[in-house]
C-alpha cells in the first residue's frame, strides 16, 4: 500500500511539472502556425452574401467549385487544430509523435490503430481500465474529454509516426 501511494505521489508531481516541457512547446507552436494558416484562408475566401441554390452541382463554375474545396480544407484543418491541442497534454508523457513510453511503462501510442485507441481512452475515462496501473492517472487526463474528441484523438495518434 505504502509502494503504491508513494508511486501515485511521485507519478502526480511528474505530471504536475508536466512530463517535459518541451513536445508540449511544440504542440503549442504546431496549433498556432495551423491558427494562422486557417486565419489567412478564412480572409481569402468571400462568402457570397446571396447564393442562389437553383443550380445543381453539375452546373456549377470552377471558381464555385475551388471555393468548395478551400472551404472544406479549411474545416479540415480546424479538425486537424482541435486535435492537436486534444493531444498537447498527452504529449508530456507519451512524446510529441506518440513514441515514448510513458512514464516508462506503456507502449508508445503513436500510429496504434484508431479502434483500439478510442477502445483504450474510453476505458481510462470510465475507470474500467487500469493497464501498468496507469487506470487513476489516465482517468483523470481524459476524463473531461467528449465522445467526439476522443474520435478526433485517436485519428489523431493514429496517424502519428
Amino acid at each position: 500500500m505504502k509502494k503504491f501511494l508513494l508511486i501515485s505521489v511521485v507519478t502526480a508531481g511528474l505530471l504536475f511539472v508536466g512530463c517535459g516541457e518541451k513536445p508540449k512547446e511544440e504542440a503549442k507552436k504546431s496549433v498556432e502556425v495551423k491558427k494562422e494558416q486557417v486565419q489567412k484562408v478564412e480572409k481569402k475566401i468571400e462568402k457570397p452574401k446571396e447564393a442562389p441554390q437553383e443550380k445543381s452541382e453539375k452546373a456549377q463554375s470552377p471558381v464555385e467549385k475551388v471555393k468548395e474545396d478551400i472551404e472544406q480544407k479549411v474545416e479540415e484543418t480546424k479538425k486537424e487544430i482541435n486535435a492537436v491541442s486534444l493531444y498537447a497534454k498527452c504529449a508530456g508523457c507519451h512524446g510529441s509523435k506518440g513514441e515514448k513510453k510513458a512514464l516508462g511503462k506503456s507502449a508508445p501510442i503513436g500510429g496504434m490503430d484508431k479502434a483500439k485507441l478510442t477502445k483504450l481512452i474510453k476505458g481510462y475515462k470510465e475507470g474500467t481500465l487500469n493497464q501498468y496501473g496507469m487506470g487513476p492517472l489516465m482517468k483523470g487526463q481524459v476524463g473531461s474529454l467528449s465522445d467526439e474528441e476522443i474520435e478526433a484523438l485517436s485519428e489523431y495518434i493514429s496517424k502519428l509516426k
